[in-house]
């Protein structure tokens, strides 16, 4: 079940073909892949970049707007 923001009631997912309107829709779902399991780094490194996977690693390189 899915909570639908715009008819206020909770929908079936498996209902959407018989849907009236695209306004019954649910509002979004999300999926997030598994993390694979790669290159990981030693325990001290890990701590200073604060993921043990090295393709998590994506450091801040942004500034200040001025």
């Amino acid at each position: 079940m899915s909570y639908n923001y715009n008819s206020g009631r909770y929908v079936d997912a498996g209902i959407c073909e018989n849907m009236k309107s695209e306004y019954e829709l649910p509002l979004a779902i999300a999926t997030v892949p598994m993390q694979k399991w790669r290159l990981t780094y030693a325990p001290e490194k890990a701590l200073k970049a604060g993921t043990m996977f090295a393709e998590l690693n994506l450091p801040f390189v942004g500034g200040v707007c001025k």
